[in-house]
């Protein structure tokens, strides 16, 4: 051994990686997978906002259609609706054509399906519903949908609403 020298060379000391690389490398793999998860869920609660706000314009838009289809009720104001209104008692049954529902029965049976299809959409779902004839003649309707959107705070509501003429 007297004559042996040291033959290791600097090329055979770098064989792989260190345990201190492979630790850096996996922290910041491990940052980058979780803002991209974080990413994920801001744009899956931003989906669902959007979503909710869709069908909140549907509704909108589907009694507006019904007060269309009921002109004479929509003009003596029964499709007003606060969150305080009370539904007649019993509730006309307006489904079919040899039903004989007044136009003030037919408001009646919109604003409670539409009220139901609220509710369903989304627990805290609410709408409010203004008439008023204009300077035209014409019957000016206002219709707010409210909801609990999850990317609001307890005490904020989304509010979508429409103005139109029928």
């Amino acid at each position: 051994m007297i004559g042996r020298q040291n033959t290791i060379g600097v090329a055979s000391l770098q064989r792989g990686f260190t345990m201190l690389e492979v630790m850096i490398t996996t922290v910041i793999f491990a940052i980058g997978v979780l803002g991209v998860g974080g990413l994920q869920l801001y744009a899956i609660k931003n989906t669902h906002s959007s979503n909710e706000r869709v069908q909140a314009a549907l509704h909108a838009y589907s009694i507006a259609d019904s007060m269309r289809a009921n002109p004479d009720a929509a003009r003596n104001g029964h499709y007003n609706i606060t969150e305080e209104y009370v539904f007649p008692n019993p509730l006309p049954d307006c489904v079919g054509i040899d039903k004989n529902c007044t136009p003030e029965d037919l408001a009646a049976f919109d604003l409670y399906h539409w009220k139901q299809d609220l509710n369903d959409f989304n627990a805290a779902g609410n709408g409010l519903i203004t008439t008023a004839i204009n300077v035209t003649g014409r019957v000016g309707v206002s219709i707010a949908v409210s909801w609990s959107d999850p990317l609001t705070t307890n005490e904020e509501r989304s509010v979508f609403s429409i103005q139109a003429e029928l």
